[in-house]
Formats: C-alpha cells, sequence, structure tokens
C-alpha cells in the first residue's frame, strides 16, 4: 500500500538532511514546487487533468526498480480520485504494479512554452520555460475483463465523439475483442494525495507579466496561447 503521508522538503534544507535510502516514491513528493507556483485549486488541478489526458506512471516495485510508461488516462468525471488506463499485457510494468509494496505516481503535463526575455519590458531577464503539471500518488488496481473493456470504450468515446462515425468497441468481431482484451490490462487508479504546479512566471513585476502575456497571445501559437489563457 502506497504511504499516504507527503512530505516536501522546506525552503533551506538539502536532501542530505533526509534518510537516503528511503524510496522517492514512499517518502516525498518529486516534483519541485516554490510556493508561488503551488497550484491549490481543486478545480483547475481537475481542469488540467481532464484537458490533459497522456500521463508518465512511474512505478516502484519491492526490488527498488522504477518502470515508466506513457499512458492515455481518463479521469472519472464523477469522482476527481479516480483515474483510468491500461496497459499492453506484455509490457514488464504490470508485474511490477502488482508486486508487494509497489509505489506509484501519475505526472500529467499541461501546457507548456518557450519564454523569451524579449517578452517583458525590464532588459536585464533572462529566458525560462513556463508550464503547467500534476502529479498524483495513489493505489493501482487491477480490473477484470469488464472493467478493461470500460475503459477501452469510455477513452475511445471521449476521443471519438467529433467524428461522423465514432469508433466503438462493439465494431470489432467477437473474435478480435476477445484478443484485444487478451491483450490489455486495465487500471484504476485511486489518488491518495497531489501537488500541482503552474509556473507562469508569477515571480515576476506585474508589468512585465502582464507583458508577457500580451506577447504570448499575440504570437498566435498554440502552446502560447493556452499558457497565456492561464
Amino acid at each position: 500500500k502506497v504511504i499516504a503521508e507527503v512530505e516536501i522538503l522546506s525552503i533551506g534544507q538539502t536532501r542530505k538532511d533526509h534518510q537516503p535510502k528511503e524510496k522517492l516514491c514512499q517518502t516525498r513528493v518529486p516534483m519541485y514546487v516554490p510556493p508561488y507556483y503551488k497550484l491549490q485549486d481543486d478545480q483547475a488541478v481537475t481542469k488540467l487533468t481532464s484537458e490533459n489526458s497522456f500521463a508518465t506512471l512511474t512505478t516502484s516495485s519491492d526490488n527498488n526498480q522504477l518502470s515508466q510508461t506513457l499512458v492515455p488516462i481518463l479521469l472519472d468525471p464523477n469522482n476527481p480520485k479516480t483515474i483510468y488506463f491500461h496497459l499492453a499485457r506484455s509490457n514488464p510494468h504490470c508485474e511490477a504494479i502488482t508486486s508487494a509494496n509497489a509505489n506509484s505516481i501519475l505526472t500529467i503535463t499541461g501546457p507548456n512554452c518557450y519564454i523569451s526575455p524579449n517578452y517583458y519590458q525590464s532588459t536585464d531577464l533572462v529566458p525560462t520555460w513556463n508550464f503547467l503539471a500534476v502529479q498524483y500518488r495513489g493505489v493501482v488496481e487491477v480490473l477484470d475483463r469488464e472493467g478493461t473493456l470500460k475503459v477501452v470504450d469510455d477513452l475511445s468515446e471521449r476521443h471519438e465523439r467529433d467524428f461522423p462515425k465514432p469508433w466503438t468497441s462493439g465494431k470489432l468481431p467477437e473474435r478480435k475483442l476477445k484478443l484485444m482484451l487478451a491483450s490489455i490490462v486495465g487500471y484504476k487508479f485511486t489518488v491518495e494525495s497531489k501537488i500541482a504546479k503552474a509556473k507562469l512566471s508569477q515571480n515576476r513585476e506585474l508589468h512585465d507579466f502582464g507583458h508577457m502575456i500580451n506577447q504570448l497571445e499575440a504570437r498566435g501559437k498554440q502552446p502560447e496561447k493556452q499558457v497565456a489563457a492561464w
């Protein structure tokens, strides 16, 4: 079972002040978040997760090995503490998830873009990268055949809804559907803790911040416009 307690390093502390051999996933949140970048609005975190449905799943198993897989995810619309995904059955990550004392983190990266010093009015600033991200720690449960099929159907429905003829698993011949379900494993991720980061130049002077937003919107590119919208 994942340890629910989260330890965040205080300003001025270093990792040598802490026990060095404990698992990263068990003892502390690995994402560095200065106080002024911390995203604490639960609705905003839910929005960030639901709009960015591709995540990195990291699991530490009992032998202290790390497994990592990029996965499409689906946030339960009725419960922001429940996230669904599936993996290829042949992926060794599946074994890590079911090993004793396994600990898992889901990391979602939202809108992000390069920030040029030219975006500011002040002349003594440097380049940086602005982004939004959220990390969830929790317990992963294996789903049965029906649960796995529902994950496939719900994921497909979300991304197929704009097509004139949306794909559904019902379009597959029974034999092919059985083969598909035999080759994947569905999972339910129950969130125990989370930390979200919105690095959006909040540490800049107000006139520089406003000028940066105007510059991002003026560029007209999708990543820049997405970051500006936050």
